[in-house]
């Protein structure tokens, strides 16, 4: 059996034992959780050094990949997501973003200064995609225009963009 992390947030680490393949799909899924959620700004570099943290001292043979990591994290966020991006070489995937766009909480979606750029993340990450993605995250490629435009006074307010886009993010948690 394996022990895996539940959550990133430091002094929310919930252990559990897993049969070892399936304790590294979780923690494969992990790495891809924190990656994207490193890109878009949800978690910040605290978090993954935590993170590295507890899967060093999990593994009695810490991989290249992730003592790079451990590294990286001493570096600037580009050398971080680089680094995250190696240990987890898996292209990005539309379900991995709506996973951990619907582990928002509701202070931070009230936040209108985070999700203007979350927006802006939201629409490289449409770009990135090439204009492809899962059908429940097509609007990501308007928030960033809306709120843009609401800035310069155009159309609607900021306010109205800001309740369109939480109404977003919470369609998306009861998807």
């Amino acid at each position: 059996m394996a022990p895996f992390l539940g959550r990133f947030a430091p002094n929310k680490v919930v252990k559990c034992f897993l049969p070892m393949s399936v304790a590294l799909a979780v923690m494969n899924k992990s790495s891809q959780k924190l990656k994207m959620g490193f890109r878009l700004g949800i978690y910040t570099k605290e978090e993954v050094i935590d993170w590295v943290v507890v899967e060093i001292d999990q593994s009695d043979e810490p991989s290249e990949k992730l003592l790079d990591l451990s590294f990286a994290t001493t570096k600037g966020v580009h050398d971080i997501y680089s680094a995250l991006c190696d240990l987890d070489g898996s292209p990005e995937e539309d379900d991995v973003l709506i996973e951990v766009l619907t582990d928002l909480e509701d202070q931070v979606i009230d936040n209108i200064e985070f999700c203007r750029d979350l927006a802006i993340k939201l629409y490289s990450y449409y770009i990135d995609k090439n204009y492809e993605v899962d059908q429940r995250l097509t609007e990501i490629g308007y928030f960033d225009d809306g709120y843009d435009l609401a800035l310069r006074g155009i159309g609607e307010t900021i306010d109205e963009w800001h309740t369109r886009f939480k109404r977003f993010l919470n369609e998306l948690k009861n998807c």
